[in-house]
Order: structure tokens, then sequence, then C-alpha cells
């Protein structure tokens, strides 16, 4: 594939504006500045290129700066790059740029002279590794390059050397080998290409000018058809100069594209010269290609509704065919030799030369013949127990039924699709007689109906009938024994049936009337028949325990009753006293009980009243009950002197942190004062008559101290008037 590229096309980025003609300025003579053109069509790195091109750096030498770059980039058409010493190519990634330096950075690595390199990837570091040629001098004598002036710069790139050529005013000045689509682009074969450019603090004017249009390949060899004319393109700056020879079919030759008309085979040849004065030539081969010889085939028809086969021949098996018609229609692919058509009208072949696209054509007229058509009374409708007689008549060349027989009748007896075909001139014609049977709906009356007295027997038949030979509907209802007619009539058929209707007495089923039972007990409901109970149950007997509504269902044939009764729940009554009481003395208090479903009270005192009153120490006993029974619950009533205190505390922890680690009682008015404490065994582990002797956790005698438990303590104690008491409890020893 050649590379032709159309130079003026291209997008501007940045302060890159047109000059005019063929020129870009690239940067004005300002500070700072930056901007970039990309032509239009990209570059394909598979195929060679030399690229011939004008450049002026400015005219300020020693206060002039930065320089331009040509740049082939995948960035895309908008892309640029950073100002300054960047010179609009710093920052591309992949890239490969050819720099004309007119600056000299000595930290980038930069010549004294103006100068040019090859770089990639945005980097403009010429000590780094993406420096991949010079630097050297833009000018082999190292002479200044900002003048004003246009120099030419010439880029050759050979793919298969993988070389890049550049040359600076017609003198080579920088090769090298790049391997420009793995390592640089990655795999990518099409570019951007273009060129940067940028100021600092320093400026000029920075232009580039490149023909308008520019040709980069030309093909060797070209095949045309008679008579026609192709364009031959030569490869170099439009600024050279051309000779083309021999000159015998060509317009003018000494244009770099010329229009070639030769009447025979012809091999072209062009000198080229460059500004530089190096001659090239290349030769571009002209064939004349013969144009294939192709037939439609005779004039013919086909009978209507059929499909045609267009037959075609062509003289080059190479050539490419294409049927078309501007009346007919085509039923199949239309570029092949046969093709299948369902319209009349006139086709055209037409065979394309494979190398040049000679066309030759030829027609062919298919016509249609009609087909006969016979009139039928369709469709024929029937009773399913009669028959029909089909007649097709016999005005026909020839008659053929579905079955065989050619006589113009067919007599059938079942409904149906049945075919006849019939010729004339030559065409056969088929059509179909639709037979079918009158549609009756099934009157369908189902089997003997049982249904209880009382209930109703709808029989429904699907449509509406004659009942009985007296009623019309679509459903019957019956309430007694009898047999019951329906008949349906459509167009004199007839679609019949009976059914028998029989009456059954429903069972009788009594639960009783709703009651009332005690709590614990078992009411059992009983049926005379075994039906379904309300949880699920099958059966004629219920033993219900709670309170409810219970039923039964019994389905006797058709029959259903259902019977249902409501329990009502007599709990059993309930009484606690509560703990034993301890008051003061001299004072009374009134004693109640904690009660549930109790009708009546009767106490160990002979009160029948829900309380007591209760000033000495006391025995009592209460019996509460209602008709299911009673509940009891006994009570001893203690007093003591209240003015005496003694707490006797639940818990200790002797485990020497010096926290809670002895047992002491708290007393208070008592003259007199015991405490004994056992373990589990009865064992006493602790006697004391002192309240103010602390227990340590010991055994009496000292001999170990007692592990981690619960531990039990009598403690008996006399008040200063003369009441003596007793109290037991627990201590919980906590190591």
């Amino acid at each position: 594939m050649a590379n032709f590229l159309v130079g003026q096309n291209y997008s501007l980025n940045g302060n890159a504006v047109s000059a005019g003609g063929n020129c870009i300025t690239i940067t004005p003579n300002l500070l700072w500045q930056n901007g970039s053109v990309w032509y239009t069509q990209q570059l394909n790195l598979t195929q060679p290129f030399t690229l011939e091109f004008n450049m002026t750096y400015g005219s300020q030498d020693d206060n002039g700066a930065d320089g331009m770059v040509f740049v082939l980039q995948t960035v895309g058409p908008n892309a640029i790059g950073n100002q300054g010493a960047g010179m609009g190519f710093a920052g591309f990634n992949p890239s490969f740029g050819i720099e004309f330096d007119t600056y000299n950075n000595s930290d980038m690595g930069d010549l004294f002279p103006d100068h040019v390199g090859y770089q990639r990837d945005g980097d403009i570091q010429h000590n780094g590794i993406n420096n991949l040629g010079g630097p050297v001098p833009a000018r082999a004598n190292s002479a200044n390059i900002e003048d004003g002036l246009s120099h030419s710069v010439k880029i050759d790139w050979n793919p298969g050397t993988q070389h890049v050529d550049l040359y600076f005013d017609c003198a080579l000045r920088l090769s090298a080998t790049v391997d420009m689509i793995n390592a640089v682009f990655n795999g990518n074969t099409n570019v951007y290409w273009g060129f940067t450019g940028s100021t600092g603090g320093l400026s000029n004017l920075q232009m580039v000018c490149l023909a308008e249009e520019y040709t980069f390949e030309t093909s060797g060899e070209v095949t045309i058809c008679p008579g026609a004319s192709t364009t031959l393109n030569a490869n170099g700056n439009p600024q050279g100069t051309y000779i083309w020879s021999p000159s015998a079919g060509l317009i003018n030759p000494t244009l770099q594209s010329v229009v070639a008309t030769p009447a025979v085979a012809t091999n072209y040849c062009c000198t080229y010269t460059d500004v530089c004065g190096n001659a090239t030539t290349s030769c571009v081969q002209v064939n004349i290609e013969n144009p294939p010889a192709v037939n439609a085939g005779l004039n013919d028809s086909y009978c209507e509704g059929e499909s045609y086969t267009l037959v075609g021949a062509c003289n080059q098996a190479d050539a490419s065919v294409l049927w078309s018609t501007a009346d007919g229609n085509f039923i199949s692919a239309q570029d092949a030799l046969q093709a299948n058509v369902d319209e009349p009208g006139t086709y055209t072949l037409t065979a394309t030369s494979a190398l040049s696209s000679c066309v030759a054509s030829s027609d062919v007229v298919i016509s249609e013949i009609p087909l006969p058509q016979p009139v039928i009374d369709s469709p024929v409708l029937k009773c399913s127990y009669d028959e029909a007689i089909l007649d097709i008549g016999n005005n026909w060349e020839s008659i053929s039924w579905f079955d065989g027989s050619q006589s113009s009748t067919l007599t059938t007896s079942g409904a149906g699709s049945y075919d006849v075909s019939v010729t004339e001139n030559g065409c056969d014609n088929s059509v179909t007689y639709i037979v079918n049977d009158v549609v009756l709906p099934d009157v369908e009356l189902g089997p003997e109906r049982l249904i209880c007295s009382g209930d109703t027997a709808i029989i429904n038949a699907g449509v509406s009938v004659l009942w009985n030979g007296s009623y019309t509907g679509l459903v019957y209802r019956a309430t007694s024994t009898s047999d019951i007619d329906a008949e349906y009539e459509l167009q004199g058929c007839y679609e019949r049936d009976t059914v028998h209707v029989e009456v059954q007495m429903p069972p009788i089923i009594y639960l009783g009337a709703d009651t009332v039972f005690c709590e614990g007990q078992t009411f059992t409901l009983e049926s005379p028949l075994s039906g379904q109970w309300q949880d699920g149950s099958f059966g004629p007997l219920y033993a219900a325990v709670n309170a409810g509504d219970y039923s039964i269902v019994v389905q006797e044939g058709p029959c259903i009753v259902r019977d249902s009764i409501r329990l009502d729940m007599r709990h059993l009554p309930f009484v606690d006293l509560g703990y034993d009481p301890v008051y003061c003395l001299e004072n009374v208090y009134e004693i109640g009980a904690r009660t549930k479903h109790a009708d009546y009270y009767i106490w160990s005192t002979g009160d029948s009243t829900e309380t007591i009153d209760v000033g000495e120490v006391i025995d009592l006993q209460l019996i509460v009950g209602n008709v299911c029974g009673t509940s009891m619950d006994s009570l001893h009533v203690a007093f003591e002197d209240c003015s005496a205190f003694v707490y006797l505390p639940t818990a200790f922890t002797p485990n020497g942190d010096d926290i809670n680690d002895e047992y002491w009682p708290s007393v208070k008015n008592v003259d007199a004062f015991d405490l004994k404490i056992f373990d589990s065994w009865g064992n006493m582990v602790f006697h004391s008559t002192e309240a103010s002797k602390p227990w340590l956790g010991d055994v009496a005698g000292g001999g170990y101290f007692v592990p981690n438990g619960i531990y039990n303590y009598l403690a008996s104690y006399r008040t200063g008037i003369g009441n003596a008491f007793e109290r037991r409890g627990f201590i919980q020893v906590i190591r």
C-alpha cells in the first residue's frame, strides 16, 4: 500500500496559524508561545516515505529560541506538548521526534551550535535512554540557522532496514536504525505526523512550508481497460523537476502527476531531480486488459407463480458477474452466472474483469404465462352424516384430483381439504375445496346426578338447547327425581343427550346445647355418624379438654350436614398466702391472700371474708373454692420486739486483701447473743456469744480455713424487755 498524502489538510493547535499558501507559522516571534500542526491522513510505517520541506527558524541568533520538532505520534490531531525547552514536543508518549534545536540547554546535553537529534516519547534529554541519534550540528560547519532564511529538509524512512536519514540543506546530517513500529509505537503501524515548536524566555518566528500536494509513494504497475486513463504519480517534492518518457499517451510529460491514456501496454519512467540536484528514476508499467465476453441467454417464459433460472455465460472465469433488472425480481444471489427470478422483465448480465474492471453486458427477456383460474364454490357445508359432491367442470386440458381420479366430480363423506389440479396452455394450477361439517357443540350432560333434598342439580349443556321439548336455555335446574332431555339444532343438524337426576334425604346431626365443664376434665362430644371435626380429625367422638367452639361436618352421599357447640371452661380455684411474716409486737395487721377463680373463703379462724386482722402469733389456714373444687394454703404469723436490731450479712471474702475479710454481725439493743455456723454436713465451724467477735473463715479451734461455699447459721438473742428470738440463714464464703 502506498503512502499518498495531501499536505494542505491539517489541524492547528496552540499558537500555530496558517501563514498562507503551503506554510504554517508554528510560533510567532513572542515569548512563551507553543504550537503544533498535524496533517490529516496518517502515515503507514510499513511503507517507505521521503518527505521534503522548508523550515525557517527566525532571525534572532543570540536572543532566539527554542526550536521545532518533526514528530510522529499516536496521541491524536489535537495534541500539544510543553513550551520552552520542550519545543512543544515534551510530554508526547509514545512518539518519535527529529528536533531542530536553536538554543543550548546544557542541562539537556545540548550542543552549543544549532543542532539536530532523534528523540522518543517526548523526552528532550540527550543524555537519557530516549536519545536515539545525535545530537549533531544542523550544518556540517556548525553555522547559525537562525538567519531568517528558508532551509531545505529531507527525511527518508526505509521500513525494510529500519533506517531514518535526515538531510539538512542537501547534506546528510544524521542516520540511525530505529525499530519504529515495535519499540516506539508498541506495534501500531499508523501514526499522525506534523511539527511542533515553542518559545520561552527568548523567541523567534518559526515556520514550516510543505507542498500543497505531496506524494510519498507510487505504484509500480497499473492495469486499465482499452481507451481508459490512469493518473501516474512520481515520488518527490513538487519543487523539483520531472521528465516522463515515453510521452505517447501523456498530456504533459513534465508534471509530477500525469494522466496516461496509452493505446497499448507501455512502461512509463519518470526522472526526478530534487532541489539539491539529486536525480532518481522510477517506472510504472501500464497494462491494457481485454473486456470479458458475456451472454445472458435466449428469451424465454415460465408459468405464473413459479420461478425461472437465468443461465448466463462469460469467457473470463475470474471476472465478477452481476445480474440486474429494472422491472423484474430476484429471489437468489445476483452475483453468479445462474440466478433465480419470479417476475417477468428484462434482465441484464454485467461482467467486470478482475484486473481493471472492464465491463461488458447482455440482456434477456423473460415473460410469464397466466395460470388457469377455475372458479369453485367453497367452502361446502354438510351434516357429519351426509355426503358432498364436488364439481370442477370439464373445460380443461386435464383434471387430476388428490387421489388420482380424473373425472370432473368427486363425492366425499368426510370434512377436510380436497385438492384438484387443472391444466391449460401447459400450465397447471391447483385449487382446494374446503368441506366443513356443520360444527355442532358437544352437548354432554354428564353422568347421573345424585343431589341432596332441598338442593338443585344445575345441568349445563354448554350451549342454549331445547330442554324436555319445552324450555330453551343454557342450563336446567332440577329439584326432583326425573330424566332430563336436551336437543341442539343448527342448519338442519342435531345433537342430543339425556341425564337422570336422583334426590336423597340428608342425615340428622346434633351435638347438643352449649355447656360448661371444669378445668382438668375431658368433655366428650358425640355424633351419630362419623365426620370431620374442626381440627381435621375424623370419627363420631371428640374429646374436648379446652374451652372453645367445636364443630363436625358429616357427609352422606351428596348431603353435607354441619353442627357446632360452644364449650366454656370453669377454672379450678387458686390461693397463695405468701411467705410467713414477722411483725412488730403490739400492732394489728391485715392478712390477705392472692386468689383466682374463688367463689368463697374459709379461714381457720372461722372467717369467710377475703381478709382478716391479726395482732398476735398465730398459725392460719385458708380454703377457697368454686363448683369445680377447692384450694388451700397456710401461714405462720410471728411477732417480734422491734426495739432490737440484728443484721447478719449473707457473704464475705476472707482472701487477705483487707477488703471484707471478716464476717461481722451488726447488733443493737440486744442483752444476750449466740451465733453458731455450720457446714453442709452439720458440723459447727464457728461459735460465739459475743457480737463483737468476727468469724475469720476458719474452723473452730483454728485448724484450717473453710473452702468456698454456703454455710448455715443459727442466731439466738434476747431483747432488753426479755423477748427471745431465733434466726436461721446462710453465709456464702468467697475467696
